[in-house]
C-alpha cells in the first residue's frame, strides 16, 4: 500500500488562516457568502412554507366557520321570533363575527397569492456566461446576487408575516365579537 503524499505547501488550498496581505481572504469571503446566501434563501424559502401552512389553516376555518354562520343568519330569518328580536339576538352577532372571518379568509388569500421569491442557486447558463475572467468575480457576483435576493425576500416575508397575524387577530376576535354583540344586543 503506497504511502499519500501530502501535497506541496503551494498546491494547498487555503482554509485556514487566510489573509488581507496573502490575497487569499477576498476569495474566502466571497466563498463563504456564496455559501452563506444559499443557506439564508433555503430558510427564507422554509419560513415561507410555514407561512403558507398557516395560512391555509385560518383560511380553511375561516371558510368552514362562515359558511355554519351564514346558515345561522338565514335560518334565523324565518318568522318564528319578533324580527327585531331575531336581529338584536342572532343575526347582529353572527354578522358581526362573519365580517372578521371573512375579512381573515381575504387576508389569507393574499398570503397566499403567488409572489415572486428568490430560491437558492443560480442558473447554470447565467454562472457559465458570466462575464467575468476570475472565478473570484464570479463568486463576488454570485454573493452579491445572494444579498440582493435575501433582501428582497426579506420585504416580502416580512409583509406575508403582517397580514397573517392580522389574519389570526380577525380569526380569533370573531367569536369574541359575536358574543360581546350577542350579550350587548
Amino acid at each position: 500500500m503506497a504511502a499519500e503524499v501530502p501535497p506541496a505547501p503551494d498546491e494547498r488550498p487555503i482554509e485556514f488562516g487566510t489573509s488581507q496581505s496573502e490575497g487569499t481572504l477576498r476569495y474566502w469571503l466571497a466563498k463563504e457568502a456564496v455559501s452563506k446566501g444559499e443557506l439564508f434563501l433555503g430558510s427564507q424559502i422554509g419560513a415561507l412554507a410555514r407561512l403558507m401552512a398557516s395560512a391555509t389553516s385560518v383560511l380553511g376555518w375561516s371558510v368552514t366557520i362562515s359558511v355554519a354562520l351564514t346558515g345561522v343568519i338565514a335560518s334565523a330569518l324565518l318568522p318564528r321570533m319578533p324580527p327585531h328580536e331575531v336581529i338584536r339576538r342572532i343575526v347582529g352577532p353572527a354578522a358581526g363575527a362573519e365580517i372578521l372571518l371573512i375579512l381573515a379568509a381575504v387576508l389569507c388569500v393574499c398570503v397566499l397569492w403567488p409572489g415572486t421569491w428568490r430560491p437558492p442557486g443560480h442558473h447554470p447558463g447565467r454562472v457559465l456566461n458570466a462575464p467575468y475572467t476570475t472565478e473570484l468575480e464570479v463568486l463576488e457576483s454570485m454573493a452579491e446576487g445572494y444579498s440582493e435576493a435575501v433582501e428582497h425576500n426579506a420585504t416580502g416575508l416580512a409583509r406575508l408575516e403582517r397580514l397573517l397575524r392580522v389574519a389570526w387577530l380577525c380569526f380569533v376576535a370573531a367569536p369574541i365579537l359575536g358574543f360581546v354583540l350577542y350579550v350587548v344586543g
